[in-house]
């Protein structure tokens, strides 16, 4: 009979936590670029439709985003709010 797998006879390995997205493949550089900050207030003034040109220009602060998202399953009409909301908190920064 096969053994179950519970927390007393998992290794140490097993229990770890492993995070599902790769943080380390991001530039996770801290500071706003002119080119960004440009495209991050233009965004925040309009309704924003992702764009080939947005995505371009903001490539290392959505890419992350959008992992997650596809990850988690997000529906699409919430993406764009929550990219607006963290847009708007890097613009304040």
């Amino acid at each position: 009979m096969k053994e179950l797998k519970t927390t007393s006879n998992l290794s140490l390995q097993d229990r770890k936590w492993q995070f599902p997205i790769d943080v380390d493949k991001y530039n996770c550089h801290l500071d706003i670029n002119n080119d960004e900050k440009k495209e991050i207030q233009a965004i925040l003034k309009t309704t924003y439709r992702r764009s080939h040109k947005t995505d371009k220009a903001l490539e290392r602060l959505l890419n992350p985003l959008y992992d997650v998202f596809k990850f988690i399953q997000t529906q699409k009409r919430f993406i764009f709010p929550i990219v607006k909301v963290i847009l708007r908190e890097i613009d304040n920064k």
